[in-house]
Order: C-alpha cells, then structure tokens, then sequence
C-alpha cells in the first residue's frame, strides 16, 4: 500500500461537505466531528486515531494517565490549563476516557 499524503485542501473540502450532510441532517454532528478526527490525525500522523474505550473514570485514574498528584491536577483545571469536560453523577467526578485521550493526544500536537 502506498503512502499518500493528504492534502490540507482536501481535508477542507471534506470538512465542508460533512457540515453540510450534518446541517442538513443526514449525519449527526458527532458523527461529522468523529469524522474530522480521524481525518485530521490521517493527515498528520498517517493512520486513524487510535480506538479508545468508552468508559467513565475517576480522578484517581485520571491522575495515574497525566502523571499528576490530585493537588496539582484540581490546580490545573481551576487555572484552565487542563480542560477536560467533568461529568457530575451526583457528588462524584468522572472524565470520559475518550476526552482524556483526546486532550493527551492534543498536548502532543
């Protein structure tokens, strides 16, 4: 299989196309949002992004993934600097793990 190289053109086209399809209905912005990920990490990276879990964690796991202790990781968040949608299920705290990989994955870019 030979290695192409995707243009940022192109990329904009197909952008373009998907907020249409997704204006007009016939995909869910999730989808169209899922799709330009994907696109975009084909473009730069040379492969689809990686396939991560569905799954809710805790700030304990979410300490372990950032090498954080839990001080400094609430100091971030408050500061902004880690912004990681927070899921409230009454008074604990979970992440999505899909948000938290795609945060790492934006820090590296």
């Amino acid at each position: 299989m030979t290695n192409i190289k995707i243009q940022h053109s192109t990329l904009r086209a197909i952008s373009r196309f998907l907020k249409i399809l997704a204006d007009s209905d016939t995909i869910s912005v999730q989808e169209m949002n899922e799709i330009n990920i994907n696109l975009k990490h084909l473009r730069e990276k040379g492969s689809l992004a990686p396939v991560v879990p569905n799954r809710l964690i805790d700030r304990k796991e979410l300490c372990s993934i950032l090498s954080l202790s839990l001080s400094n990781l609430k100091r971030l968040e408050k500061s902004g600097e880690i912004n990681i949608p927070i899921l409230r299920i009454g008074s604990t705290l979970r992440y999505r793990l899909h948000d938290v990989y795609r945060f790492v994955e934006e820090l590296h870019d």
